[in-house]
């Protein structure tokens, strides 16, 4: 759980999500130094924060039932508006206020994230994106009122764009 003007990420295991008294508070995550502008959770039980500050942190569940902070290799301009998981959790999108977007992977051959970005697909900035069911392709949507299509394949370790449709 974050709310828009906090620099917390709060986990909460939910046994009734009706029922508030019944959540139960497990870990605080307190690593951006401006608010949090996104959270998304992947279905591997990964969960990713994009932060004002420009920062991305990827959290992955120990066996302890707490959350350990696995390295992001980014260089965003400005604030990270919107992030996402792509289905298979294996990657994940994210656009920024400096009209970027960009696609991460995990590195194994250097243990950390790797982010790929791509900066002018769009005239203003990247608000909101959305994975394909099959992860290789990104609907991208910008406050200047476009949508752009690109595929995004990883091979040998490097990401590429294959291609961008305007919509």
């Amino acid at each position: 759980m974050a709310t828009k003007k906090n620099i917390k990420l709060l986990v909460f295991k939910v046994k009734d999500i009706a029922n508030f008294d019944s959540w139960e508070f497990i870990q605080e995550l307190h690593d951006q130094s401006q608010p949090i502008s996104e959270v998304d959770w992947s279905k591997d039980d990964k969960i990713i924060s994009g932060s004002h500050d420009r920062s991305v942190f990827i959290y992955q569940r120990t066996n302890k039932n707490m959350w350990q902070k696995m390295l992001v290799n980014i260089d965003i301009k400005l604030s990270i508006l919107c992030v996402k998981w792509a289905p298979s959790g294996k990657k994940f999108g994210l656009g920024a206020s400096c009209n970027t977007v960009a696609i991460g992977f995990n590195n194994a051959e250097s243990a950390c994230w790797t982010v790929s970005t791509r900066d002018k697909l769009c005239k203003a900035p990247v608000i909101s994106l959305s994975f394909h069911p099959s992860s290789n392709i990104v609907a991208i949507g910008s406050s200047d009122n476009s949508i752009k299509i690109i595929s995004c394949n990883f091979k040998n370790s490097k990401e590429t764009f294959v291609q961008k449709s305007d919509i």
